[in-house]
């Protein structure tokens, strides 16, 4: 049960990032609805390959890019450009707060360790 509230959750943002970036880029042409349908639809679609050992997850995912872009650009009616953005800009962010974060995280490791250098 949990997996399954989890999972939707996810799609309800990812939906909601995705349609928040369409609206940004001038590429919505639909409502959240259709959105959230469309990538639940591609989240059922990659769903057999994940379970292959090792790489499967891999390729779930970049098959899963590649769907859903192809799904945002047929709902929404825009530009494969705009879709594709619209797809790795969300996690492009994360991944740069992310670094942020990490480079925080090193910085103050590093300050502590000059202030006390027995203790690390």
């Amino acid at each position: 049960m949990g997996s399954l509230v989890g999972g939707l959750l996810g799609i309800a943002l990812a939906s909601a990032l995705y349609h928040l970036a369409l609206i940004v880029l001038g590429g919505r042409n639909a409502p959240y609805r259709a959105t959230f349908r469309a990538i639940a639809y591609v989240n059922g679609a990659m769903a057999w390959i994940a379970w292959i050992p090792v790489l499967g997850w891999l390729g779930a995912w970049i098959w899963g890019i590649v769907l859903e872009v192809l799904a945002l650009r047929e709902v929404h009616r825009t530009t494969t450009g705009r879709a594709v953005v619209a797809v790795l800009a969300p996690l492009l962010v994360m991944l740069l707060v992310l670094g942020l974060l990490a480079a925080l995280v090193l910085k103050l490791f590093l300050e502590t360790k000059e202030k006390s250098p027995g203790l690390i």
